[in-house]
């Protein structure tokens, strides 16, 4: 209602984005402590057949026999050999609502089509087996291209990489109960320029845990944060913001799903 309204307007108003980007390098330093930045660095070089990093012997010859990225590419082709399909049925076979159940058929079809779905389950499942953790983010985009101009929108679908994804309390195995999920991007400075509200500053910044990288010219690291909240009707629906250190990409956000 319109009290509701008043009270996420005032919490906007109140929004500081440095307590989001805390709570990332909270979630970073946590990785570090685990190691989890180098093993996935020298797992993707192993599988990539660079097995000699690190080790300084210019005399020396440096075979490499990749028996890593034959066994996992036969693994991807086990776990997906067969296509996918989504099949829905009415509880109660009522085959009147046949009709129904067959155009959310189609529609499955056709986001499953649009994501690219098949080409990045290969991908996950590849991310699972080299780098120990796969992710795949769906989200509901009201901008997109053929988007409906009533409120709707568009499923879309993106690969996360295991070092980007982060967990209110790692210690908890299930996703539903995680108090908030964080996702880190990089992000051209121009394009968050145009996605930020008036008057924020937007500047191009260094990612934080590759320090033997080259330099990145024009990026900022914009964090994605969601969490759940309750409705005055009772409702639980899922919130989000976006942020970069210092400035409000997106302000706290209803998905209303």
């Amino acid at each position: 209602g319109e009290r509701g309204r008043m009270m996420d307007e005032r919490e906007n108003e109140a929004f500081d984005p440095r307590a989001v980007f805390e709570e990332y390098e909270r979630a970073r330093a946590f990785n570090e402590a685990i190691d989890l930045y180098e093993t996935v660095e020298k797992n993707e070089d192993f599988y990539i057949g660079n097995q000699w990093r690190g080790v300084h012997a210019p005399d020396l010859d440096k075979p490499v026999m990749n028996v890593l990225a034959r066994v996992v590419k036969f693994f991807i082709a086990s776990v997906v050999s067969d296509d996918i399909a989504v099949g829905v049925t009415d509880f109660e076979e009522d085959e009147s609502r046949r009709c129904i159940t067959k155009m959310l058929e189609g529609k499955f079809d056709e986001i499953m089509e649009a994501t690219a779905f098949k080409k990045k389950t290969r991908e996950v499942i590849r991310n699972a087996a080299v780098d120990g953790d796969g992710c795949l983010h769906y989200f509901f985009n009201t901008e997109a291209s053929g988007a409906q101009p009533d409120g709707g929108g568009m499923i879309e679908a993106e690969i996360v990489e295991n070092t980007d994804i982060h967990f209110g309390n790692p210690q908890m195995h299930e996703l539903q109960k995680q108090p908030y999920l964080l996702l880190n991007f990089r992000r051209l400075v121009g394009e968050v320029r145009q996605m930020a509200q008036e008057g924020e500053e937007i500047y191009p910044d260094e990612p934080l845990h590759r320090e033997d990288a080259p330099p990145e010219h024009g990026k900022v690291t914009v964090i994605r944060k969601y969490w759940k909240r309750r409705g005055e009707n009772g409702r639980t629906t899922v919130w989000f913001c976006e942020v970069t250190k210092d400035a409000v990409v997106t302000p706290p956000t209803d998905t209303g799903l």
